[in-house]
């Protein structure tokens, strides 16, 4: 028995991740949400990101294609999508290049005005209790 098991919860765990993009690493919480302990809500502002993880995590997750701030207009810089380095923060070449091969990753093809979400506003969240 496993230590999730021994504590039986009586809800599943809200758990949010912020620029959910698939990347070659497994999210610490990934074990809690395919073992339908906890429930994952995935922001991604990217929605090429959304469909990878639609098929890892299935009906454990909602997703949310929002870039969260302040809510107001912002300018999204948009990188290739296998890099999952699309941000509002424009990407800081120099800083990147110290990194093997990263300098390309952060290569903006686009810029694009969007519309912000407010994380306390956005109504299909309930409590979280994991970020």
């Amino acid at each position: 028995m496993n230590l999730i098991e021994r504590v039986q919860l009586s809800d599943p765990i809200n758990i949010a991740d912020i620029g959910v993009a698939s990347i070659n690493e497994t999210p610490a919480y990934s074990d809690l949400v395919i073992g339908e302990y906890g429930h994952l809500f995935a922001f991604d502002g990217d929605s090429r990101q959304i469909p990878a993880l639609q098929k890892l995590y299935g009906e454990h997750a909602t997703f949310l294609n929002h870039f969260l701030a302040d809510g107001a207009q912002h300018t999204a810089y948009i990188c290739r999508e296998d890099t999952a380095i699309t941000s509002l923060f424009k990407p800081h070449q120099s800083a990147l290049a110290f990194f093997n091969n990263f300098s390309s990753f952060g290569k903006v093809v686009k810029q694009q005005r969007i519309q912000t979400a407010r994380l306390d506003v956005i109504d299909e969240i309930g409590d979280l209790h994991f970020i």
